[in-house]
């Protein structure tokens, strides 16, 4: 064997609180994915605890619900719940590495890529958005393409 080639990479253990955070943005975007206004927001939470492993106990249901609920409220989010979407789907680019975009949906028109945040913005985000749309445009040639990046804990809307 040559061990030239190997390569040896160390991972730096992450503090609790930052954790608490990435997981507090990974059960958000569960329930986001698996929401419809047809039913209830804390039932829905019950099944992305379920579904991620997570312990109930653990958090406080209104840490995780306000803010989905307040984004929930708004007109211009609603409609992307109303219509039918495929929630985390993945594509793939030509070099191979797979992208999932948060909520995606078709209409005659327009594709939209809704892209949801927990946390601190981050130029990185919008890019996030515009490969999922650059790769799109070959799926859809026909259609308008159009992007949104929200921060569920702010509230903000990027449309791109």
């Amino acid at each position: 064997m040559d061990f030239k080639k190997l390569k040896i990479i160390t991972h730096q253990t992450e503090k609790p609180e930052k954790l608490r955070a990435k997981r507090k943005g990974i059960i958000v975007h569960k329930l986001l994915s698996l929401y419809t206004p047809k039913e209830d927001l804390k039932l829905i939470l019950k099944k992305a605890f379920l579904s991620l492993g997570e312990k109930p106990q653990e958090w406080s249901e209104e840490e995780l619900l306000k803010p989905v609920r307040k984004v929930l409220e708004r007109e211009e989010i609603k409609r992307w719940f109303e219509k039918e979407a495929l929630p985390e789907l993945e594509l793939v680019d030509q070099e191979g590495r797979l992208h999932r975009v948060d909520r995606l949906f078709v209409d005659q028109q327009e594709v939209w890529v809704i892209e949801f945040k927990i946390g601190e913005k981050s130029p990185e985000h919008i890019e996030q958005v515009e490969e999922y749309m650059r790769l799109l445009r070959d799926i859809f040639p026909d259609k308008h393409i159009r992007g949104a990046l929200l921060y569920v804990e702010s509230g903000e809307l990027t449309l791109i």
